[in-house]
Order: C-alpha cells, then sequence, then structure tokens
C-alpha cells in the first residue's frame, strides 16, 4: 500500500509539473474607453454639414493574419509570445478600434465600418493599409512597436488625397499585454492623424496627384 500511495503521489507530481498555464487571450485596448482629443470648434457660419465617412476593412500583413501573437525578433524572423493568443483575429480588432478612433475625432460624422446601414455610398471612402505593425523584441533597444500606414481617401470615383503614416510606440514593458496596448495606441496614432486630414478635406474637389504623398 505504502509502495501505491508513493508512485500515486510521484504520479501526481509529475502531471502537475507538465501542465501547461491557461492560455492568455488578449484583445485591442478599446478606442471607445479613451478621450479623443477635442475636434477644433467651427463657428455656426463656417460649420460644414454632415458626412458620411465609411471604413473599409483595415489591411495588415499576411504574417500576422493569425491567432497566434506574433512578435519580431530580428529583421528577418518572427516568433510567438508562449501560450498567448488573440481573442478575435486581429484584422478585425484593428478595423473595430480605428472606426472607434474616427468617430470620436470626427463629432457631427457619420462613420461606418464596411458599409453604413442605410446602404449609403458615403461622402468619403477611407482604406487603410498597415505595410508593417511589428512590435519588436529582443534586440539591444527597448521594445517598441512599429507602424507604417497607407492611407487613401476617395469620394465616387475620385481618388481625394493618398497619404503614408509611420509610427513608433515605445512598449511600456516587455509583455503580451503591452504589445497589445503599443497596437492601440498605433491606431490611435493613426486616426489622429487621418482625422485632421479628413476634417480639411473639401468633398468633391479634383483628385489629388497620384504617387503625392504627405510627409510622414
Amino acid at each position: 500500500m505504502r509502495r501505491g500511495l508513493a508512485l500515486a503521489a510521484v504520479l501526481c507530481l509529475g502531471a502537475c509539473a507538465s501542465k501547461e498555464p491557461p492560455p492568455l487571450l488578449l484583445t485591442l485596448p478599446s478606442s471607445a474607453l479613451q478621450v479623443a482629443p477635442a475636434a477644433p470648434a467651427a463657428s455656426a457660419a463656417s460649420a460644414t454639414p454632415q458626412r458620411t465617412l465609411v471604413l473599409r476593412r483595415v489591411g495588415l500583413p499576411e504574417y500576422l493574419l493569425s491567432r497566434r501573437v506574433r512578435y519580431r525578433d530580428s529583421a528577418s524572423s518572427l516568433a510567438d509570445w508562449p501560450h498567448t493568443w488573440w481573442a478575435e483575429r486581429l484584422e478585425v480588432g484593428v478595423t473595430r478600434e480605428m472606426t472607434e478612433a474616427l468617430r470620436a475625432r470626427l463629432p457631427g460624422w457619420t462613420v461606418c465600418e464596411a458599409s453604413c446601414v442605410d446602404g449609403a455610398a458615403g461622402d468619403v471612402v477611407l482604406r487603410i493599409d498597415f505595410q508593417a505593425l511589428d512590435f519588436v523584441r529582443g534586440t539591444a533597444t527597448p521594445a517598441r512597436l512599429q507602424a507604417l500606414a497607407l492611407a487613401d481617401a476617395g469620394s465616387g470615383d475620385a481618388t481625394l488625397w493618398r497619404t503614408e503614416q509611420r509610427v513608433v510606440i515605445d512598449a511600456t514593458a516587455d509583455t503580451p499585454r503591452s504589445h497589445a496596448s503599443a497596437i492601440g495606441d498605433a491606431v490611435r496614432a493613426v486616426a489622429d492623424a487621418l482625422a485632421s486630414r479628413l476634417r480639411a478635406t473639401p468633398v468633391g474637389r479634383a483628385p489629388a496627384a497620384r504617387g503625392v504623398k504627405d510627409p510622414a
């Protein structure tokens, strides 16, 4: 009996030691809970009428289209945070958070994700494609997020403007949660720049010259 109890105890300890920790499910911090910078106030005489903005699904690099949470550990390689998963597809979360961030920064606008419920085509259609959204760690510098977003706004068949936004966010810690937080900060930084450009864009003007980019 003693031998049996000892064997059971050894097996129990071995099972406990080999048991993996529960997975960490990450989400992006909600833009709806963030305080957005106030938009410039317009006088009653110069106030523009309400506009409708349609935001298409935000594009991400294919290597990030995974439920595994991936970071860049060198210029040409990626790695996964252990036991860590996105609670939803990253492109879905980024699109939702970008929509919320733009709503907060464009008072008086109707901002629709993909399409508007009433079928309205939208005064402006905005497309955003992140060429990079990389959490960089394992180098000599502290962990940080590097983002490059290409965006174009159109009205009807006309391209109103194209712009390129580069963002670098210093991570508060080298952890998966800080990784998610840095992506949220990058989304809001890009939303700041795009909202400012949208407020200043008169819909219906001649399209901008192709290939012209705003300074980063």
